[in-house]
């Protein structure tokens, strides 16, 4: 995730110097991929949270952050 975020700043720099659209738009695409990896994360620390079945007060808390 990392390392895709990297690689769209330097992508983004490029693309402004160039002034290069279609770079620019692909980067764009680039953006939900970075997204659908965050979500995946974020649905897999949930679950790890749930299944140590903190009180259920404590869950709201975290998932609502």
């Amino acid at each position: 995730m990392g390392r895709l975020a990297q690689g769209m700043l330097r992508q983004s720099m490029v693309a402004l110097k160039a002034q290069d659209v279609t770079l620019a738009e692909t980067i764009g695409e680039e953006k939900q991929k970075l997204a659908d990896y965050d979500d995946g994360i974020e649905q897999k620390c949930l679950r790890l949270i749930a299944l140590n079945q903190p009180m259920a007060k404590d869950l709201r808390t975290i998932a609502a952050r």
